[in-house]
């Protein structure tokens, strides 16, 4: 089980999606290329989301805080993210998004805790 811990929330509404991948290909923004991928209402307080049947393995997360819940991360005229998103492993993204390396995390048995710092560029 996975176990993601929200860190910076700062609107108490619209959803978070999240979408798992167990490789490089499609990691972070291709949903359809995720093995899994689900939306959360924001119920107020930090919110904590629980993943189960995931077999042993290694896996990264990408979220994003759907603030309006359009089911969309909305971006600026120029292509920047105007609603928070983040990364497991919470990787600076001055250089660019994070590969999958650098977000991955190994599940075993039990369970695994990730804690995810949202961005919020604008």
């Amino acid at each position: 089980m996975i176990k993601i811990q929200l860190e910076g929330l700062k609107d108490q509404k619209g959803l978070i999606g999240v979408m798992i991948f167990d490789q490089e290909e499609g990691f972070p923004t291709e949903k359809e290329k995720a093995i899994f991928s689900k939306e959360y209402p924001v119920k107020g307080g930090t919110p904590i989301i629980r993943i189960n049947d995931l077999p042993p393995g290694k896996y990264a997360i990408s979220l994003i805080h759907d603030v309006n819940g359009n089911r969309d991360l909305d971006k600026n005229f120029l292509g920047v993210p105007v609603e928070p998103f983040g990364f497991s492993g919470n990787k600076s993204i001055l250089f660019g998004l994070p590969k999958f390396e650098e977000a991955a995390f190994e599940v075993k048995e039990g369970e695994v805790e990730s804690k995810i710092e949202l961005i919020k560029l604008l």
